[in-house]
């Protein structure tokens, strides 16, 4: 369809929306778009059975975010939000809602215009997680040495009356 093999790229370093490249002038922000075209977005299996659909569905499919996103970097441009920081989660949230109630006026806030404008991730940095939980196995405690003490004088008391009690003499 677009003539030999091709990749998305994304425009400006600071962008994160692709653009049409030839093979190999790609890098790990296209796959991150990829990533989210596959997980967020829900395309990991295309619906079409053909493979020329399928291609068509894809293609489609990767405009048709381009294009959400591009809607969201011009509505967060202008709040100030810097393109590294706009939610592609939030903003489907937003467009799904706004397709889902299409019949009835939005609520307050609830506008697709409100809603994409509230697609931001936040600013806080993340901590790396991965060795969170690490080692994942319990390690016990060696029992050690034992502690011995001489007994004080109840305990010896005691002793003796456990040792001189009767049996019960209890049978099953």
């Amino acid at each position: 369809m677009l003539g030999g093999p091709a990749f998305f790229k994304l425009l400006p370093p600071d962008s994160r929306f692709p653009v049409v490249l030839p093979w190999g002038q790609y890098d790990w922000k296209t796959e991150l778009f990829y990533r989210h075209f596959k997980q967020t977005f829900e395309r990991r299996k295309l619906r079409s059975h053909r493979a020329a659909n399928a291609e068509l569905e894809a293609i489609w499919s990767l405009l048709g975010l381009w294009a959400m996103m591009l809607h969201a970097q011009v509505i967060l441009s202008e709040k100030g939000v810097p393109p590294k920081r706009i939610s592609i989660a939030g903003v489907l949230l937003g467009y799904r809602s706004a397709l889902r109630e299409y019949k009835s006026p939005p609520d307050p806030g609830e506008s697709l215009y409100e809603m994409v404008g509230k697609a931001v991730i936040d600013p806080y940095r993340r901590a790396d997680k991965s060795s969170r939980e690490y080692p994942r196995k319990k390690q016990g405690q060696a029992a050690g040495a034992p502690k011995v003490r001489n007994a004080t004088k109840a305990q010896i008391h005691a002793a003796k009356e456990i040792r001189d009690q009767l049996p019960l003499r209890l049978t099953a």
